[in-house]
């Protein structure tokens, strides 16, 4: 049997395979490598007994300051008549490089007493300027944190809220600024945008609208509201087969509704109302090639003398339009009269699919309600 007791017997082999991101908390980038233990080149030639095959891979927690924990990392690799165990121990070096340490032991067991030998590789850990890595270079302390900031590749994220001040007792209602039950186009009906009532100020200002466009896809675009009356109807550029929220990009505050309607005027599809300066839509619709996972969702009622239900049945929506399903529930809650606002976590979070349109309702029993209401998504793309 042959007795190998010197480092030159292997040569390490060591490359970083992967560098990926874990989402779920707590949150960090996980280094993965490769290593490989291969017959040394040089001069010394092995026995012919002893013949090496096999790699292994490690991934841990990746930080700036501490060291890489092995996961997984300790395998057998069995030699003709010996018997070898990898332990792989890791560290940065002075320089900055990812060092890892193989210790291998031969022997006919594990435990006989025979000559272990380490050997030594490095890796320089300059990740930023490997193509084709998908990194962050920087711990990740919140991963809701870092979506929004935009470092988290292929993932963004959405905050919907509405409001239906007048939600009618009896009826079932949409929480969005229109009230009532909100009217989903089956094309792309949504052309044109006005004031309900003149506003000098607002003459020649700045909307922006954000939806879907004929294809389903994302469209974001600014239209200039009529400069001379903005009562006037003006025709976007591209026309949308849905809308989920309106803002004012001027120093202005509009106080005359907003409103985004079809070529006639007669469907109303979304309204700032006066004073908001932005829509208030518990509603929206996840793009094409991309898939939304619902976090949470809430809901209050503030009460008034006017507004005061016995109570309120909520309801949370999904219709999948890509299949042609209409809307199915999803969610719904009971809230007795004076109850704390409800938030609702979903754990796992619930995966809604592209091209469906997401709303909550709500019932207000026995007297009208002020309902408000709001969800947040991971758009994650296809």
């Amino acid at each position: 049997m042959a007795k190998l007791t010197t480092s030159e017997v292997f040569h390490l082999n060591l490359t970083v395979s992967a560098i990926h991101h874990q989402m779920e908390a707590p949150a960090a980038d996980y280094l993965s490598l490769t290593a490989a233990l291969l017959p040394y080149t040089g001069p010394w030639t092995a026995p012919t007994s002893v013949v090496v095959r096999g790699a292994f891979s490690i991934s841990g927690p990746w930080t700036d300051v501490a060291t890489l924990t092995a996961v997984g990392s300790v395998q057998e690799i069995l030699f003709p008549y010996s018997h070898i165990q990898i332990e792989v121990l890791n560290h940065l070096d002075h320089n900055g490089e990812l060092q890892l340490t193989v210790s291998y032991f031969t022997g006919e067991t594990p435990d006989d007493g025979s000559r272990d030998v380490d050997i030594t590789s490095s890796v320089p850990l300059d990740i930023a300027s490997m193509p084709g890595l998908d990194i962050l270079t920087m711990p990740v302390q919140d991963f809701m944190l870092e979506v929004p900031r935009g470092n988290v590749t292929s993932i963004s994220s959405v905050n919907k809220f509405g409001q239906n001040p007048t939600s009618t007792a009896g009826t079932t209602e949409d929480v969005w600024g229109g009230g009532g039950t909100y009217s989903w186009p089956t094309t792309a009906d949504i052309t044109h945008l006005r004031q309900a009532v003149d506003q000098a100020a607002m003459r020649g200002q700045t909307i922006e609208i954000q939806g879907l466009d004929t294809n389903w896809d994302l469209a974001v675009q600014d239209v200039t509201l009529d400069a001379v009356n903005t009562t006037t109807p003006v025709v976007l550029a591209t026309a949308l087969r849905r809308v989920f929220r309106m803002k004012v990009m001027a120093n202005v505050v509009a106080n005359q509704d907003i409103e985004l309607r079809n070529v006639g005027g007669g469907t109303t599809y979304a309204v700032i109302t006066a004073g908001n300066n932005q829509t208030l839509m518990a509603l929206y619709t996840v793009p094409a090639d991309t898939t939304a996972y619902m976090t949470q969702y809430y809901v209050s009622v503030a009460r008034s003398t006017a507004n005061d239900p016995t109570g309120t049945d909520v309801t949370m929506w999904v219709a999948d339009r890509a299949n042609t399903y209409e809307f199915q529930l999803k969610h719904s809650i009971g809230m007795p009269s004076s109850t704390a606002p409800f938030i609702y976590t979903f754990r796992p979070y619930l995966k809604i699919t592209e091209m469906s349109d997401i709303k909550i309702s709500a019932l207000c029993l026995t007297k009208a309600g002020d309902v408000h209401a709001g969800f947040d998504l991971l758009l994650v793309d296809n």
